[in-house]
């Protein structure tokens, strides 16, 4: 099994980026209710505060140690010709991803499973040219 940019719970991840974009955003006290309503959609909640972000230039903030690493992915992904976000587009509204399914399952593994996580580099840091079969 490979994870790539995982989590076990997307509730508690979503709800984790509401809070810490409230924070962040110096949202005023009487704004977060509607933000923190659990009665709405999680995503409904959290990219208004994704779009406040990007108007402030700090969207950054919620993947990245600073603005460089974060113009440096840019320019990585800017190499992928035809990208295909299909899967991101229609994961968000597959139910199963909002209960505690998988959460639950982890005690249970019994295969090895490869996690790919990020690490800190340096603005210096060139991006890597990046090919996949399909572009060959």
């Amino acid at each position: 099994m490979m994870m790539v940019a995982s989590t076990l719970s997307l509730n508690e991840s979503i709800s984790d980026m509401i809070h810490y974009a409230l924070d962040m955003l110096d949202i005023p006290s009487e704004e977060r209710d509607q933000y923190l309503d659990e009665t709405k959609y999680p995503l409904d909640r959290l990219m208004p505060l994704f779009q406040i972000a990007l108007e402030k230039n700090l969207f950054w903030k919620f993947r990245y140690a600073n603005p460089e690493n974060y113009n440096i992915m840019d320019l990585v992904m800017a190499q992928v010709n035809n990208p295909n976000y299909e899967f991101s587009n229609r994961a968000f509204s597959i139910s199963e991803y909002y209960d505690e399914t998988y959460k639950k399952l982890v005690p249970n593994l019994s295969i090895p499973v490869l996690l790919f996580y990020g690490k800190k580099i340096t603005p210096s840091e060139q991006p890597i040219p990046m090919m996949f079969t399909s572009q060959k």
